[in-house]
């Protein structure tokens, strides 16, 4: 009886990436159906369709009908303009799997795109001045009026107030968030709009010019590093005078340490010594300057300089 073991898979290795090659590019084509009903729903909306917030007897309008209707109703009033970028999120991960390139971390962009949607709409509102625009629905407006409860006012520039400010700040960071939840990588982002349109080439020249900038920068740290660092200079000690009655006792230690190092000298050249090493500006005074021992090999040794006051 043979092994359970050694039977062998129904699928070979090739039969089971061609399959999954084959599920993956369904997948795409799904989503790119999604996409685009989305954005026929979005741009074939009437004002006058009836749907679950509008009664209206007038005929729908969308080319999907009812449902449509009802659905480009609700995006329009939740995010506003913003509808279209939520519109073209399947349409890039249906590029994706359709190439069979799979996205990565899909959960969190998942996650992630409520919030640069949320931002878009912000932006969007806020640009048009905010109010009763509609350009970033319910969704927009809440979250500029967030924003400008603890904005600071901006002095106006060129009919620019405040809210403006606000609005493309939050424009912009709702584009970065976007194109990381569709999966487009800078690179791929300026390599695609670089062949179709001049803004493309732009884009490029300012993200080379940063690249040239950044390697500059990366060239001088690394001289200053390179460089080896400046000795510290030798600090000079001020030899403040000491008293008379002091010196005898300097003398003695002087002495003692020569003699812990084998080179003890007579009583007659400590005595020479001592008075080698002071300066006595009067017995009154009690001051003497010190200075460095001088040994003499003659036989009229230095005597003191001795200054009556």
């Amino acid at each position: 009886m043979a092994n359970s073991d050694d039977k062998k898979p129904i699928f070979s290795i090739a039969m089971m990436q061609f399959l999954q090659n084959r599920l993956m590019e369904i997948f795409g084509l799904g989503l790119f159906v999604i996409s685009g009903l989305l954005l026929i729903a979005l741009i074939t909306a009437g004002k006058n369709d009836p749907s679950w917030n509008q009664i209206s007897s007038a005929p729908v309008a969308n080319w999907l009908g009812p449902v449509g209707a009802n659905i480009s109703a609700g995006l329009y009033a939740a995010i506003g303009l913003a509808s279209f970028f939520l519109a073209l999120v399947p349409l890039f991960w249906g590029l994706s799997y359709f190439r069979k390139q799979p996205v990565p971390w899909m959960r969190y962009r998942i996650i992630a795109l409520p919030l640069s949607l949320c931002f878009l709409a912000g932006g969007l509102f806020a640009l048009d001045g905010g109010g009763a625009s509609d350009n970033g629905g319910a969704a927009g407006a809440v979250i500029i009026g967030m924003i400008m409860r603890v904005m600071q006012p901006i002095p106006s520039f060129m009919g620019l107030e405040t809210i403006h400010y606000v609005g493309g700040a939050a424009l912009f960071f709702g584009l970065l968030s976007w194109l990381w939840v569709v999966a487009i990588s800078p690179q791929q982002w300026l390599k695609r709009s670089g062949k179709t349109s001049k803004i493309g080439l732009l884009l490029k020249g300012i993200a080379g010019l940063g690249q040239k900038v950044a390697g500059s920068v990366n060239n001088v740290q690394q001289r200053v590093a390179a460089k080896p660092p400046r000795k510290p200079k030798p600090s000079r000690q001020r030899q403040e005078p000491v008293l008379v009655a002091d010196a005898a006792s300097h003398v003695a230690d002087q002495n003692a340490n020569q003699a812990a190092g084998g080179k003890a000298r007579s009583p007659r050249a400590t005595k020479k010594n001592a008075k080698q090493e002071m300066f006595d500006f009067g017995n009154s005074s009690g001051f003497q300057l010190p200075c460095p021992p001088v040994e003499s090999t003659s036989k009229n040794p230095i005597r003191p300089i001795k200054i009556d006051s």
